[in-house]
């Protein structure tokens, strides 16, 4: 199901802020090929499957959706969605599964670049550093390959 975003008006349905989230730049990208080729890392790209799906809307905040075409014989006539989570096409859909992306990398103890705001990385004594990238609803991580195993499998819990 896709919502009709561009139907959206400004201040009602969505506020400005809440339209793009970061990505990572160019720049940030090709470092930490460098690093990585330079260290002899490993690295894995996650393109997370259904991740405008997975935003939650901020506290207080309600979006209404009319029942789409194919649905429409299982609701009366005067029937609205409300939205519990983001659907794709909503305006602040890329922001909300940045928040909630955030929010996980900061349960997974990385800690979030003042460089550029989409690197995040973390130190181990056993791992070494693992620093994970992200750009829209892609994540590309680098580092040893069991720090890199250890990574992905804390992002699937």
């Amino acid at each position: 199901m896709n919502a009709r975003g561009f139907k959206q008006v400004e201040g009602q349905h969505f506020d400005r802020t809440s339209l793009a989230a970061p990505v990572a730049s160019d720049a940030s990208i090709r470092i930490m090929f460098t690093l990585m080729m330079m260290a002899g890392w490993t690295a894995y790209l996650v393109d997370v499957k259904e991740a405008f799906l997975h935003g939650n809307f901020e506290d207080g905040e309600k979006i209404y959706m009319e029942v789409r075409k194919g649905f429409r014989n299982y609701y009366a006539t005067n029937i609205v969605l409300l939205l519990l989570q983001t659907l794709y096409g909503l305006k602040q859909a890329v922001m909300a599964f940045w928040r909630k992306l955030l929010r996980a990398m900061m349960r997974m103890s990385f800690k979030r670049s003042n460089a550029d705001p989409c690197i995040y990385l973390k130190r181990s004594k056993v791992n070494g550093v693992i620093l994970w990238i992200s750009w829209i609803d892609d994540c590309l991580y680098l580092g040893n390959k069991q720090g890199v195993k250890i990574a992905k499998d804390a992002m699937l819990i």
